[in-house]
């Protein structure tokens, strides 16, 4: 399209084009153009774009489409300067560096394992306390250990309610069998068995069962002592022993004998030459 100038010589203007980029020299700027060109129009218009080089201003003449200029805008940012690179990373698991992760990870499994040992080494000897092992040919033999904690134990006569009856009438298996009690009296024959008991109560009884068991009187008496550490390593593992021979024939300040009653009122007891045959009870 060709239009005129102001001395009427026709001047052809140029074809529609998107403003440069031109760098201000003082500044250091780029100055844009107040005004750019969109469409086709054939109908066009001159767009005066100032600049300053110094004192000196200068103008420039651009044909845009008639009445389709658009405001001048910044241009768009390089896709390469966009954002900067973004730093390296590496993975975490957990909030963790892998090798820190696998780390901590061995060092928790170590510590378990050193765990689980000692306390299955702890539960291992806490089944059996204090015992010790023999060897007999090449076969374990576990031996209990000696009642250390239980050294004295009651073996006394319960206390007389009677001078005239010094000598405490005692009740077995509920009030079913009867035994006369002597104090610092002891039987050194006449052994039956022997076993452990914590007080004359249960040594009574232990002869009671053994006559129910046997359906024959054959336990007479008890004999009982309190020191169940010593007893225990010097007589053969037992403080209490059954007797079928009933003549004391000792005395002892730490031993006591209880006598089997014949009848409840326990006036006389059994002795060795009477005929004794099933057990009865009183």
């Amino acid at each position: 399209m060709v239009a005129a100038d102001r001395s009427g010589a026709d001047l052809e203007l140029a074809p529609c084009s998107l403003p440069e980029h031109r760098p201000d020299p003082e500044e250091g700027k780029t100055v844009m153009p107040d005004r750019v060109c969109s469409g086709d129009d054939p109908e066009l218009e001159a767009e005066v774009t100032t600049s300053q080089r110094g004192n000196v201003f200068t103008r420039e003449y651009r044909t845009c489409p008639h009445g389709n200029s658009q405001p001048a805008t910044s241009p768009s940012p390089s896709p390469d300067h966009e954002s900067e690179a973004k730093p390296w990373r590496e993975r975490q698991v957990l909030g963790l560096t892998h090798r820190m992760f696998f780390f901590s990870l061995g060092m928790i499994l170590v510590s378990i394992a050193l765990i689980v040992v000692a306390v299955k080494g702890w539960t291992s000897k806490a089944k059996i306390p204090d015992v010790s092992q023999v060897l007999y040919d090449g076969v374990a033999v576990f031996v209990p250990p000696r009642p250390m904690s239980l050294s004295l134990v009651a073996s006394f006569c319960p206390t007389a309610t009677s001078t005239s009856h010094p000598n405490p009438i005692m009740s077995s298996l509920q009030g079913e069998v009867f035994y006369k009690c002597f104090n610092e009296t002891f039987i050194d024959h006449g052994d039956i068995t022997g076993i452990i008991a914590l007080d004359m109560f249960a040594c009574i009884d232990a002869c009671t069962t053994w006559n129910l068991v046997h359906n024959d009187t054959e336990c007479l008496g008890v004999t009982m002592s309190p020191d169940l550490n010593k007893t225990y390593v010097t007589n053969r593992g037992a403080n209490c022993w059954l007797k079928n021979d009933v003549t004391v024939n000792g005395t002892s300040d730490m031993a006591s004998t209880a006598l089997l009653c014949q009848t409840s009122a326990c006036g006389t007891t059994w002795t060795n030459s009477q005929k004794r045959g099933s057990f009865l009870k009183a």
